[in-house]
């Protein structure tokens, strides 16, 4: 499916790296320092338009995440049109600066279905109580 990209000044096109990579690199705009524990915006120099029967996942690079750097797993709308950007935390205990160019996130087209949500006083019974853990670590 084609992806209408407009790049911004200083921004570059996500590639697909490897022939079955099922996420395309995305470039950080700009240098961004991220400061030890914090969580800052970092621009990816790109807007997009798609179909309404899809969205844009911004994801985490395996690389990055080992290093301190994590993506929080965001969504872009087909109805969004400005810059994206990757939301990221940092878990060190030190300062880190996303230099310019530098591959920081994945991007994943994938489709949508939406829900309709129905009132209800009482759902069906199951075996499973407590989420978060419930059933194993």
């Amino acid at each position: 499916m084609r992806v209408k990209t407009v790049v911004l000044a200083g921004g570059r096109l996500p590639e697909y790296k490897t022939a079955d990579a099922s996420g395309a690199d995305a470039y950080a705009r700009g240098d961004t320092v991220i400061p030890a524990g914090g969580v800052r915006k970092v621009p990816l120099g790109i807007c997009t338009e798609f179909a309404k029967t899809h969205e844009l996942q911004v994801r985490p690079r395996s690389g990055h995440s080992m290093n301190g750097i994590v993506v929080i797993f965001g969504t872009v709308d087909a109805d969004y049109r400005e810059e994206i950007h990757a939301i990221c935390h940092n878990v060190n205990d030190y300062d880190v600066t996303v230099t310019d160019c530098s591959r920081i996130a994945q991007l994943v087209l994938a489709p949508i279905e939406r829900a309709t949500f129905q009132s209800s006083l009482k759902l069906s019974p199951t075996s499973r109580k407590g989420g978060f853990g419930s059933t194993g670590l």
